[in-house]
């Protein structure tokens, strides 16, 4: 007889954590689970659906974070943009990344930007991924700025830079001769 596909087994007790409790199908699947663990689990009220595919390991409202991360798994691989990868408060509407050429049918309170070298703009190993704080703020400038709010633009810049999350002689993320070999401090 198979062994019960569990939640909170060892394979998916440090991702929930590191997840904030979110957790797409693909890796329910990957862990093991099958697709009647899935309902059974649903069912039981020991997962809820936030998006098709996309699951929380309770019944109560989504904090901000978790609402990040369902977002960023939806349309993986992505990473948070604009304003939601920037300190700060966050925006109402979560900004994610994915790669140009891409189709994404965002869920409510969900925008998507589409962006070129994806790869290279994401920090992925940040919990959820997100565009680089440079790549972010200068994509927050330059929407303030085609909307006419030229001070809204300094606004974010000053925001960003008083975060000290980046500074105005932090090198390219990529060296000169495009090989990256330097990296951002």
């Amino acid at each position: 007889m198979a062994q019960r596909f569990e939640l909170h087994g060892s394979a998916l007790r440090d991702l929930l954590s590191v997840q904030d409790g979110v957790v797409s199908r693909p890796q329910l699947l990957e862990a093991g689970a099958r697709m009647h663990d899935l309902e059974r689990m649903i069912r039981r009220r020991e997962l809820r659906r936030i998006h098709p595919g996309v699951y929380v390991t309770h019944t109560g409202p989504l904090t901000h974070r978790q609402r990040e991360w369902a977002a960023v798994l939806i349309a993986w691989p992505a990473a948070l943009a604009g304003a939601s990868a920037l300190p700060g408060p966050p925006p109402a509407r979560v900004q994610i990344a994915i790669a140009r050429g891409r189709t994404v049918q965002p869920p409510e309170g969900v925008q998507v930007r589409h962006h070129s070298n994806l790869r290279h703009r994401v920090l992925w190993h940040r919990a959820p991924p997100r565009v680089r704080v440079e790549h972010a703020t200068i994509d927050e400038m330059s929407e303030h700025v085609r909307a006419g709010d030229v001070a809204g633009a300094f606004a974010t810049l000053a925001k960003v830079m008083q975060s000290r999350q980046t500074t105005v002689d932090r090198p390219s993320p990529r060296s000169p001769s495009g090989d990256g070999s330097r990296g951002a401090r």
